[in-house]
């Protein structure tokens, strides 16, 4: 009777210690299913009710406003993340390879037919990929700020690639 309190006990623990000791570094954003980044504390702040990160803005659309910029969003087939900015025209992106500012999505996850996303489909285990480096941040957060003020001629309060990653600004 006792070692099956001990077991019931046992197992009791596991259900509530073994998710928090597993955290998600990423989150699929719907529509395109492109990953955001759930270890940047300012664009995934705890949720007090949960104590998890919970991404600032629930979708990732034409018409998407963020409260900070830029924010961070991937698609785990590229090599490289997409630094995301508010324009007037709506939300755009800063492709590294092409070092330039695009309208959001990328052509690539957008039916042109139909009109409607075109989704990727995740690999799995994509929620516990690593977080990107900071020196990509470092190296390529300065360039996209940049990009995106010399197009757009805003001088608003862009984030550092340090304030993207440090728990408090």
């Amino acid at each position: 009777m006792l070692k099956k309190r001990i077991i019931f006990i046992c197992v009791i623990i596991s259900f509530i210690f073994v998710p928090l000791a597993h955290s998600q570094n990423w989150v699929s954003m719907p529509p395109y299913n492109t990953l955001w980044p759930l270890w940047s504390p300012i664009l995934s702040p705890v949720d007090t009710t949960t104590n998890l990160p919970t991404p600032i803005v629930s979708s990732l659309n034409r018409f998407t406003i963020l409260p900070y910029q830029p924010a961070l969003t991937w698609d785990p087939y590229m090599p490289y993340p997409w630094m995301l900015y508010n324009t007037p025209f709506g939300l755009a992106f800063y492709d590294v390879g092409q070092d330039s500012i695009f309208m959001w999505p990328p052509v690539y996850l957008f039916n042109w037919l139909t009109f409607q996303p075109s989704p990727i489909s995740l690999p799995s285990g994509y929620s516990a990929f690593p977080p990107i480096s900071t020196t990509f941040l470092s190296e390529y957060v300065p360039l996209a700020n940049e990009a995106y003020t010399d197009q757009y001629g805003v001088n608003a309060f862009l984030l550092t690639a340090l304030q993207l990653v440090a728990p408090f600004w």
